[in-house]
């Protein structure tokens, strides 16, 4: 199953994909926690990476939050602070799966 909208589109891992069969062909709205997002490595598996625009850097001494634009959407993500990343860059993060959370959009209950 893949899932997407204009700025993010996602595999679904299987074990997901059926907790969301009863969704199929109607929207849901995924969440993912700033803690839950990593900057990607060759490593991680292409369908649950995607690039992001930063637009704010916050630097905090043990992690970094980085504002991001992924299409139209916005999304923070905490980083460790080796990430020298700067304002204008672009960046590949990579989603933990099992970090993901999906909600209905009509009575916003989790999925």
């Amino acid at each position: 199953m893949r899932a997407g909208n204009t700025g993010l589109a996602i595999d679904v891992p299987a074990e997901i994909s059926s907790r969301l069969a009863p969704y199929a062909g109607r929207d849901v709205i995924m969440g993912v926690r700033p803690e839950d997002l990593e900057v990607a490595n060759g490593g991680d598996p292409p369908g649950l990476c995607f690039e992001a625009l930063v637009e704010v850097v916050e630097r905090l001494g043990a992690e970094s939050l980085l504002d991001l634009q992924v299409g139209e959407q916005t999304m923070v993500a905490s980083v460790e602070p080796n990430i020298r990343a700067k304002r204008g860059d672009r960046l590949r993060f990579a989603l933990r799966p099992e970090r993901l959370h999906f909600f209905d959009t009509k009575s916003e209950a989790a999925i």
